[in-house]
């Protein structure tokens, strides 16, 4: 596979040319398909990193369960994350859950916490301290 430095310099090769029909079809469909190949190798590693998608409630990611598609509208692949989080119940116990897809159902990988309710206490003991 092409690096983006060699298709760099193909493409700064291309572009040195002036006469008339010194570039073929060859050389750019080479460019072409060496910058598609790398696409798709950046698109496999990085799709497995972050969460895909966030669900609000566990019941609706295990509806989800046999062809989840991500945030992104990619298809999630073997052991991606998602999360739970629900913005209209801040004080639910499964905000912050993490789950990896196991194609098809989910394994609970961790847990992030509640953090709008760490974030609320520390605000909370931040306002308090500067009141004081």
């Amino acid at each position: 596979m092409k690096t983006i430095t060699d298709l760099r310099r193909e493409a700064q090769e291309l572009s040195n040319k002036t006469e008339s029909e010194s570039i073929s079809p060859q050389n750019v469909g080479g460019i072409m398909d060496g910058t598609l190949e790398l696409l798709s190798e950046f698109q496999k590693v990085s799709g497995n990193i972050g969460v895909r998608k966030v669900y609000t409630t566990i019941s609706a990611m295990n509806t989800d369960s046999t062809a989840p598609v991500g945030a992104d509208g990619i298809p999630l692949k073997f052991s991606q994350v998602v999360s739970i989080y629900n913005p209209l119940d801040l004080n639910s116990v499964d905000n912050g859950k993490m789950y990896a897809f196991r194609n098809p159902g989910w394994e609970i990988v961790g847990n992030i916490g509640n953090t709008n309710q760490l974030l609320t206490s520390e605000l909370i003991t931040n306002l308090a301290d500067i009141i004081s």
